[in-house]
């Protein structure tokens, strides 16, 4: 049996939600208990969600664009929610969020998936489920969600 060491790799999943904050503060610790690294991760889904301000580019240029305003937003992110003193990296990928987490948490060796979950329970999260729970059932690693109070 393997002995349990900490959590040296958390990846902490940014949607840039107000609940990032609440996410991240759990992460933080984990990973400061440890002596770990916290991992920031967004994934672009659809470069002309209006997070990333599409009005501001040219239609050509739309997925350079959202990728350039998701990797000033991460860098916020990790400025506002990760202490200096706690090391930390950041990810920018896109595609379908809940995949491209699970293999990030492959490729980084994550011990451990910090994330939120909205608690909406709406037909499709019903039908297709959402991605906090995808990434769940599917990560190598355990996942840690935050529950987040509904609007």
């Amino acid at each position: 049996m393997a002995t349990f060491t900490g959590y040296k790799n958390v990846l902490l999943p940014i949607d840039f939600t107000e609940h990032c904050e609440r996410t991240a503060t759990q992460a933080v610790w984990l990973a400061r208990q440890s002596g770990g690294t916290v991992h920031l991760a967004h994934i672009v889904e659809n470069p002309l969600d209006p997070l990333y301000k599409p009005e501001e580019a040219h239609h050509w240029a739309a997925v350079e664009h959202a990728d350039a305003v998701a990797r000033e937003m991460l860098v916020d992110a990790a400025k506002a929610c990760v202490p200096v003193d706690v090391p930390h990296k950041l990810h920018l990928d896109a595609g379908d969020a809940s995949e491209k987490l699970v293999e990030l948490a492959a490729a980084i060796s994550a011990d451990l998936i910090v994330m939120s979950t909205h608690g909406t329970s709406s037909i499709a999260d019903l039908l297709l489920g959402g991605t906090a729970e995808k990434v769940s059932r599917h990560a190598h690693c355990p996942v840690l969600l935050v529950r987040v109070p509904r609007e």
